[in-house]
């Protein structure tokens, strides 16, 4: 066997081994937008959407959550950055460059205009989203 196709069969399983290590990389918990511990997304499902009004005030935090058959109860803030869709430009715009716990909707509502919509990142890996955007509603 030549030196060049023993660098290919090693190629081939570093790869191998590589992808395999991703595939094992699996969330462990779920996590949800609240405002003052009240669950934003409408139904935690894959149907679910997260729509809250311009002018809601309280405290925005990203929660792991514990679900049951009939409710989704928070069990701890995590770390998390938000972004800023504007509609007119389909440009993200960082919140903050610090990673954020827990910030007034009202301080990030303030920024954004009709159409509009927030982009929530975890921090951690292990830890799934499912409901990322928040869509703003204005009154018509």
């Amino acid at each position: 066997m030549s030196i060049t196709s023993m660098k290919i069969i090693l190629a081939l399983l570093i790869l191998n081994t590589s992808s395999g290590l991703r595939a094992q990389d699996k969330t462990s918990k779920c996590a949800a937008a609240f405002i003052d511990n009240q669950i934003l997304v409408d139904e935690y499902t894959t149907e679910g959407q997260c729509i809250i009004d311009h002018d809601a005030r309280g405290i925005f935090a990203i929660q792991t959550v514990q679900i049951t058959a009939d409710q989704c109860q928070p069990t701890g803030k995590i770390k998390f950055y938000i972004a800023i869709r504007k509609s007119k430009t389909n440009t993200l715009l960082l919140y903050t460059d610090e990673p954020l716990t827990e910030v007034p909707i009202e301080s990030i509502l303030s920024k954004c205009h009709h159409g509009d919509s927030l982009l929530v990142i975890v921090t951690d890996n292990h830890i799934a989203l499912p409901h990322h955007e928040i869509l703003i509603q204005y009154a018509q």
